[in-house]
């Protein structure tokens, strides 16, 4: 399982690694083919990638 932080905002990464956030991959933008089963995706995604990672039976977490 990866855990994917999409972000382009720094305070936020900064945010999270203050919080002890297990992040496996910060990005800036998700390609979805790379998002599998059992993933998790953070962020604030357009609902059509959120529906992609729905899809692909990983979960999304704003």
């Amino acid at each position: 399982m990866t855990t994917y932080f999409v972000t382009r905002h720094s305070g936020a990464v900064d945010w999270a690694r203050e919080s002890g956030m297990a992040i496996d991959r910060q990005l800036t933008h998700l390609d979805t083919a790379e998002v599998k089963a059992g993933d998790c995706v953070i962020g604030t995604l357009p609902v059509h990638l959120a529906a992609e990672v729905c899809a692909r039976n990983a979960t999304q977490r704003f």
